[in-house]
Formats: structure tokens, sequence, C-alpha cells
């Protein structure tokens, strides 16, 4: 299923006129397994544009702290509205998380995030995300370096 998450931007977004971004990103979870734990992630993001205002996303994070492998995987649907379409953007999605809370292992998620999509080949990007499980909310902050392919 994680692997499915990570591939959807490759699948929604056509070939030929999309722009594709990866990324390495880090951050930390203040909500860890619901129990308001911080614990630090790391991971990767995949970025395809389906237009100005349109992209798909499917990142990885893992959290190194954690001793039994925690991870979560995520695909989403950024907007990025008219006014400030080269700064910020909007995203609502699906989170399946594997970190220890046995209850929760999936969620919707809704983010806002700060990409500059001026510059050359490397940006820099923020991005804060509520992940809205069953049993209880996650709020975790996440930056890194895109490169575009």
């Amino acid at each position: 299923m994680k692997r499915a998450l990570l591939a959807l931007p490759l699948l929604l977004a056509p070939a030929l006129c999309a722009q594709t971004a990866f990324g390495l990103r880090f951050g930390t979870d203040f909500d860890s397994n619901g129990r308001d734990l911080t614990r630090n992630t790391v991971g990767a993001i995949l970025t395809r544009s389906l237009s100005t205002h349109w992209q798909v996303t499917g990142s990885l994070a893992l959290y190194p702290t954690v001793n039994d492998g925690a991870v979560w995987a995520s695909a989403d649907l950024r907007y990025r509205p008219p006014v400030v379409a080269s700064l910020f953007y909007l995203a609502t999605g699906a989170t399946l998380a594997d970190h220890g809370a046995a209850k929760n292992k999936a969620g919707a998620d809704l983010a806002l995030g700060l990409d500059p999509r001026v510059g050359g080949t490397f940006r820099p990007f923020a991005e804060g995300k509520w992940v809205i499980y069953r049993w209880y909310t996650s709020f975790t902050v996440q930056g890194g370096l895109a490169v575009e392919l």
C-alpha cells in the first residue's frame, strides 16, 4: 500500500507536460503515537505538476529515533492559489502510518506549505501537516530541498 501511495503522483500526471521534482526532507512530529512525543523524521518527496495551480505528491518519512522502524507514507493533492501560486500551497490527502499506534493505520491530512517556484533547479521548501486519525491528530513540521528533474 505504501508503494502505491508513492507511485500515485507518477500515474496521475500526464508525462508530456508535467514538471517533476524530487526532494529530501527532515522535520519533527510533535504528536508521535498520539502521546505528545516529539520525534524527528527524515524522508523523501516526489512532486508532479498537473497544471500551474495543481500538483500531486507522494512522500515517505522515517522516524530514526524509534526502535521498531516507524514510517509513514502520504499521497496529497496540492492547490496553489492564483495570487501566491509561486510561493504557497494548500494540500489534502491520505496518510498511511506505521509508528506503533495500533489503532491508527490511516488518516486524512491537511497541509500548508511554502515552496517557492522561483530560481534555479534547487528549491528549499517547508510544510506544516496535520494528520487526522480516528483516535488523535498529529502535527508535523517538515523542511528540505527539492531538485527539479
